[in-house]
């Protein structure tokens, strides 16, 4: 039974017309507040910022700000894509001017943003190569020749184990002496005894692999030299072991993993994992005994912050070449096979060369009675179409020490295309944390 005590309430004309509008004004506001909530997710923006006087707080959103030589760079890390940046500079004093003072943006990811190394990647350790009636072992970091291959058979090393390269990847690793009959086994080779790997380190210890999956992101089984248990006897079995190659994606009890070093880094989310480019499909699962071999802190996540570790290999879409990252460098990989090397167990992440190109603006005092700042604003819809999380801010001129405060705000114009694109983000978001979510 539905009651209603307001049909038997009358109100008096004057206030009955007022009830009318106050009820129409908050259907009004109703509306409206629908509409800036749908406003803001299908056209978001992101505000970032730094606090000179107080650089090591956690509410900075701008990071690794620095200056010198007449230059400030600082890192912003989101993984949307916007259609134009504001910056702004606040100085210290108004008696400063930054007027025409220049400043650049760029987006790709920040281990991509790297310096170029001089030296291209080489064959990893242990590696087996052939070319031209010719048989190499990479040898502590050198190209080592057999005399001829009935030497490498002599030692055991079967002719299918060779992987036929060019003469140009041979050149990349320094050169080392030639083996030739009735010499030891060189530093690097590989063993398989019992259905465990070794590798020969330092002339006369046996470094165990972690297991068969650590080995197989290396190396192929064909490298290995079958041996029985005897041979261990001549030889120390270290206490290290071997784990699996820098880069390579581990997951275990639901969580994901990135080896890097001698630990693992969790990604501390799905989002985390997408902006940096990685697929659900190179994850490789693993036991607790593997994971636990890996130093583990919580406090280590790896985060949207965080550039991509050593061993991670980019493809570049723009020049067809690959880069492999290491020690805050990339070195480029010069041939297909050296490419292998590296890829064993991940595919390369997608990059543009092009992304590394600055787009600029020159800045502009902003009038105001309270404050002296400076503005510019940098069209950014270009930088969409190139993968990364990553946006490089830098500004010239000699702003060092005379900053208060930076701040960078990215928005997206209201229009059918980013519509489209803030949609689509969202449904490859869904799909993309499903597909991981019944993986597991």
């Amino acid at each position: 039974m539905k009651f209603d005590f307001t049909k038997n309430v009358a109100l008096e004309p004057q206030w009955q017309k007022r009830y009318s509008y106050s009820r129409l004004v908050l259907y009004l506001l109703a509306v409206c507040a629908g509409i800036y909530a749908i406003y803001l997710i299908l056209f978001p923006s992101q505000l970032f910022s730094f606090d000179f006087s107080n650089p090591n707080s956690n509410k900075n959103t701008i990071f690794n700000v620095s200056g010198g030589a007449g230059l400030l760079t600082s890192d912003i890390f989101s993984p949307e894509n916007f259609s134009r940046a504001g910056i702004t500079l606040s100085p210290n004093t108004k008696k400063l001017n930054f007027s025409n003072n220049t400043v650049k943006i760029r987006k790709t990811y920040k281990a991509f943003a790297y310096p170029e190394s001089a030296q291209p990647a080489v064959f990893p350790d242990g590696s087996l190569l052939q070319n031209n009636g010719g048989y190499y072992i990479i040898s502590d970091g050198a190209l080592r020749k057999f005399s001829s291959l009935a030497v490498a058979q002599e030692l055991g090393y079967a002719s299918r184990s060779f992987t036929g390269v060019t003469a140009d990847e041979l050149t990349y690793n320094k050169k080392g002496g030639n083996i030739t009959n009735g010499a030891s086994y060189p530093d690097g080779s590989l063993f398989s005894i019992d259905n465990n790997y070794y590798q020969l380190q330092n002339g006369n210890a046996l470094v165990p692999f972690l297991s068969g999956n650590a080995f197989k992101s290396r190396y192929s089984q064909t490298a290995a030299i079958v041996k029985d248990s005897s041979f261990l006897s001549g030889y120390q079995t270290s206490q290290n072991q071997i784990g699996f190659a820098d880069g390579t994606l581990l997951s275990f009890g639901g969580t994901v993993f990135v080896v890097s070093g001698n630990t693992v880094r969790a990604f501390d989310n799905p989002n985390t994992f997408l902006a940096l480019g990685y697929s659900w499909s190179n994850i490789i699962p693993s036991g607790e005994d593997e994971i636990s071999f890996y130093q583990y802190q919580h406090a280590q996540l790896f985060t949207m912050n965080d550039p991509h570790p050593n061993g991670t290999v980019f493809s570049d879409s723009a020049t067809g070449k690959y880069y492999l990252i290491e020690n805050n460098q990339k070195e480029e990989i010069k041939g297909a096979d050296i490419l292998k090397a590296y890829t064993r167990s991940s595919a390369p992440i997608m990059v543009d060369s092009r992304s590394l190109n600055f787009d600029s603006c020159r800045l502009k005092k902003s009038f105001s009675l309270f404050s002296s700042e400076y503005h510019c604003s940098i069209p950014v819809a270009n930088l969409a179409s190139f993968p990364g999380n990553y946006y490089q801010l830098e500004m010239a001129g000699t702003v060092g020490n005379t900053l208060s405060e930076i701040s960078a705000d990215f928005s997206r114009d209201i229009n059918w295309s980013n519509m489209r694109d803030t949609l689509s983000g969202i449904k490859h978001n869904i799909l993309a944390k499903f597909g991981h979510a019944n993986s597991n």
